[in-house]
């Protein structure tokens, strides 16, 4: 590798850069996917590839023409119970040992839709926790 000549190096840059090319051209970008119906009878199931056509920006040559995403709003694909986390036994302990106005004003702002993050899905821990206060061994 070298003794590869300037020449040499040249003819390789372009086969790859026509290589690049040529792929691109022969399969348009494709986005995967996965879905999961109500029935369960897909469950995280890959979706046939959705492929992007080029669309021509208006002033461009069709050459430049542009891949874009374009969403819209008033057509839903399927809705959202909530946005949540876990609550573990140290974040209980530590919400316990806080002076109640204060526990309120911090309990708000995690679940008040208009002054907080708005969570409205909580998983309390049953049984044994990871990051439980006296489960902790050094070793």
């Amino acid at each position: 590798m070298a003794n590869l000549t300037r020449r040499a190096f040249g003819h390789i840059v372009s086969a790859l850069g026509l290589a690049a090319i040529g792929a691109r051209a022969a399969g348009r970008p494709a986005a995967r996917m996965w879905a999961s119906s109500v029935d369960r009878q897909q469950r995280m199931s890959e979706q046939p590839p959705v492929e992007f056509s080029p669309r021509k920006q208006p002033g461009r040559s069709a050459q430049s023409a542009v891949y874009s995403i374009s969403i819209n709003p008033e057509r839903s694909y399927q809705t959202m119970l909530g946005f949540g986390s876990s609550l573990e036994p140290a974040t209980c302990w530590n919400l316990s040992r806080l002076e109640p106005s204060q526990r309120a004003r911090v309990v708000g702002r995690i679940v008040s839709p208009t002054t907080g993050i708005g969570m409205n899905l909580m998983r309390i821990c049953m049984g044994h926790a990871r990051l439980h206060r006296g489960s902790l061994v050094l070793i």
